[in-house]
């Protein structure tokens, strides 16, 4: 096996592949079925359909929709 090094990209490309993955997830999640997706992920839809409501490490968090904003749940 051939060991070579690899090198990391340059720090601007990292911000440049998230703004594009967000994007797409943003576009996914526009033309996805959103209370099926919830039912399947164990997420809750909020009330408006404008959020959905999850636990990530065992923390709610809410994402906004369609700006895919993630924060924690305020109590």
């Amino acid at each position: 096996m051939d060991k070579k090094s690899l090198s990391l990209p340059d720090q601007s490309n990292y911000q440049l592949a998230l703004e594009q993955a967000l994007k797409i997830a943003a576009k996914r999640m526009a033309d996805a079925d959103i209370e099926s997706q919830c039912r399947n992920a164990g997420a809750e839809l909020a009330e408006d359909k404008k959020a959905v409501i999850l636990d990530y490490l065992n923390q709610p968090c809410r994402i906004t929709l369609p700006e895919l904003e993630v924060a924690p749940l305020e109590a």
